[in-house]
């Protein structure tokens, strides 16, 4: 009797959370807080992985050149099951009896990052921004078509006005642009009106339709970077004007993904940075929230330290981060990258999980069953959701691997 009252208890509480779902879809857009179209237009797994975001000053030519040619490996994607997600898993693991640690760490040796930022800004000592600029369109000149990562400037503050003007003057006259722009310390729709608006007018003079080192079709990825207890506070406002720009048609950029800027932000709060974060714990919670209900990847903030001990503890600040919903991590050196993929890659026992608990929701679906039990654990439509994003993610590996 009792295990009855319980599943008629559970019944009762699946109806009213359907009932209650429902009742949101009928709410107006502007009442759930969203902008319009958002979760239409910018959906997570859309948008190529972002794992961990490499720093290259672009003062200096000799990284610009190790950084485009550095030979990009599968990393944690090679362990991921790609096509046979969709289809239930088939593996394609080598038979030689090596455990899967042993595969990753191969996979990841050398591994390059997701995303290589070449940098105007802080990585650039003022007198040396103008060589920087030009190194930059140098690099993307002589960038191939369809480079194995995602190739990104980052421009001065719009704060900064012509220099930031002249950045992208210089970025966006390249034979080849970049896939992405990474603008730092954007403070609300203000400074996001310029960034469009300025994009725009560098793209308008050009003669011939640009084509991006990526070589894909489409507007240049924008990630925008939360650096102030203003710019936090106005995120929402500053993400949405992001959104409806470049959800107008014929937009020169599109709104992907943010970073949040942990050592310019513990600055603006008067705090200090300590190992563990915590001063900053409220900043990054609020932050990612944010980032995640307009459908947007969270770049996390960067850890500075190189030593051995650092980076152990960058390991496991990567994989908390990962645990919690961020989509990847800022890193300023090489060695930090494989870490960092690492942490935010799927395992083989997630993915295996996920297509059988996925495949398991699906049977009892069809059986008109909305919560039921699996492996000792009870599963409903949440749990269900959380598998399906390890695979999307599984997916989105798979493919970037395939496109090297």
């Amino acid at each position: 009797m009792a295990r009855l009252g319980l599943w008629g208890a559970l019944a009762r509480a699946a109806a009213a959370a359907a009932a209650a779902g429902a009742r949101r879809q009928q709410q107006p857009q502007q009442r759930r807080g969203l902008a319009a179209g958002a979760a239409l237009h910018h959906q997570l797994h859309h948008h190529p992985p972002r794992r961990a975001m490499l720093y290259v000053p672009g003062s200096d030519e000799r990284k610009l050149r190790k950084a485009r040619a550095r030979p990009r490996r599968r990393a944690a994607g090679a362990r991921v099951v790609g096509a046979g997600c969709a289809a239930h898993g088939r593996r394609r693991g080598g038979a030689n009896g090596r455990t899967a640690r042993a595969r990753r760490a191969q996979a990841l040796a050398g591994v390059a990052a997701d995303c290589v930022v070449m940098d105007c800004e802080d990585g650039v000592a003022p007198a040396a921004k103008a060589d920087a600029r030009e190194a930059i369109a140098r690099a993307l000149d002589g960038a191939p078509p369809a480079l194995g990562g995602e190739a990104a400037v980052r421009i001065n503050p719009p704060s900064s006005g012509a220099l930031a003007e002249d950045d992208l003057a210089a970025v966006l006259g390249a034979r080849a642009l970049p896939d992405a722009l990474v603008v730092p310390k954007v403070e609300g729709p203000d400074d996001v009106a310029w960034i469009f608006d300025r994009v725009a007018r560098e793209l308008s003079r050009r003669g011939a339709p640009p084509r991006r080192v990526g070589g894909g079709p489409g507007p240049l990825a924008l990630v925008t970077m939360c650096e102030s207890a203003v710019a936090l506070l106005d995120l929402r406002r500053t993400f949405e004007a992001a959104l409806a720009r470049g959800g107008a048609g014929g937009a020169a950029l599109q709104l992907q993904a943010a970073i949040l800027g942990g050592d310019d932000l513990a600055a603006s709060l008067g705090a200090t940075r300590s190992a563990d974060n915590g001063e900053l714990a409220h900043a990054r919670g609020q932050f990612l929230l944010t980032c995640r209900a307009m459908q947007l990847q969270a770049i996390d903030i960067v850890n500075i330290d190189l030593s051995e001990a650092g980076l152990r503890a960058l390991a496991a600040e990567a994989r908390q981060a990962a645990l919690q919903g961020w989509s990847g991590k800022q890193v300023i050196h090489p060695k930090q990258v494989s870490i960092v993929a690492d942490a935010f890659s799927p395992t083989d026992a997630q993915v295996a999980a996920a297509v059988k608990l996925v495949a398991a929701a699906r049977e009892q679906s069809a059986a008109g069953r909305g919560a039921f039990l699996f492996e000792g654990r009870m599963i409903d439509a949440p749990t269900v959701l959380q598998a399906r994003n390890v695979l999307a993610l599984a997916e989105r590996l798979d493919q970037q691997a395939a496109n090297e």
